[in-house]
C-alpha cells in the first residue's frame, strides 16, 4: 500500500511540498496514536499499522531526497553536535533494552539493572512495536545514524569482510523482500520453529542457508523477469 502512495510522494518532493508532507505524514502519526485504527483490515497491519508505519516510510524517503542537504548539514558544528547527542541517545536505549524482560530468552544474558515493571511501560508503551511507539521512533533513527558513522570510518574492513554479501542484497532489496517470503514459507513446511525450543546451532544455520538462498536467487537473477526490483 505505501508503494502504491510513493509517487504522489515523490511529487510532493519534487514540488518542494516537504514541509507540508512531514506535517500530513505527523498528523497522521498522532492521529493513530491517539485513536487506533485499522485502515484497510488487512492481516499485515496487525503488526505494521499502516497510519502508523507510514511516518517512518515517509521520513526515510524524504532523508533520501534531501540526502546532500543533510550530509552537507552534518559537517557543520550544529550538525556534529546533534549527531554526537543522537549516538548518546542510542546507547542509553541500548543500555535500557539490555533488562529486557522477554521471557523467550535466557535470563542470563539481561543486566536486570531496571525494574521489571518500569522496563515493560517503557518497551510496551512509549516504545511499543507494533503501534510503533515514539521512542521506538527516536531510537530507529538514531541506530541508523550510528551504524552509518560505524560504517563511515570502518568502512574497508567492513566491506573486505561482508561487502560481497550485504551489498548485492542491498542492491536488490526490494526483490530480496519479496522473494524472502516465498523462502520461509517454503522452509516451514520442513522446519517447525519454536520459541522455547533453544536449538541455537540448527536455528543459526537454517537462517544462514536462507540468506545465502537469497543471496544466490540475487546473483544469478532467478524469476528476475517477475519480481520486480
Amino acid at each position: 500500500y505505501l508503494l502504491l502512495a510513493t509517487p504522489l510522494v515523490v511529487w510532493l518532493l519534487h514540488r518542494r511540498h516537504a514541509g507540508a508532507l512531514f506535517v500530513i505524514s505527523l498528523e497522521i502519526y498522532i492521529a493513530y496514536q491517539l485513536h487506533p485504527v485499522n485502515l484497510t483490515g488487512a492481516q499485515f497491519e496487525y503488526a505494521f499499522p499502516l497510519l502508523a508505519w507510514q511516518f517512518i516510510y515517509i521520513l526515510g524517503m524524504m532523508c533520501g531526497w534531501y540526502k546532500q542537504e543533510l550530509q552537507s548539514l552534518a559537517r557543520s558544528e550544529a550538525g556534529k553536535r546533534t549527531m554526537g547527542a543522537m549516538v548518546a541517545i542510542f546507547l542509553l536505549l541500548m543500555f535500557v533494552m539490555q533488562n529486557n524482560t522477554n521471557p523467550f530468552i535466557p535470563a542470563r544474558f539481561f543486566l536486570h539493572l531496571i525494574p521489571d515493571y518500569r522496563f515493560d511501560y517503557i518497551n510496551n508503551v512509549l516504545a511499543g512495536k507494533n503501534e510503533l511507539g515514539l521512542l521506538r521512533v527516536i531510537n530507529d533513527a538514531c541506530l541508523l545514524l550510528t551504524l552509518y558513522l560505524i560504517l563511515d570510518y570502518l568502512w574497508r574492513p567492513i566491506n573486505g569482510l561482508c561487502g560481497w554479501f550485504f551489498i548485492l542484497l542491498g542492491q536488490n532489496s526490494l526483490y530480496v523482500f519479496i522473494l524472502h517470503l516465498y523462502v520461509v514459507l517454503a522452509i516451514s513446511q520442513w522446519v517447525t520453529f519454536g520459541l522455547w525450543h533453544h536449538a541455537w546451532l540448527s536455528n543459526t544455520l537454517i537462517h544462514a542457508s536462507a540468506l545465502m538462498t537469497l543471496w544466490l536467487m540475487a546473483r544469478f537473477g532467478i524469476l528476475r523477469r517477475i519480481v520486480p526490483n
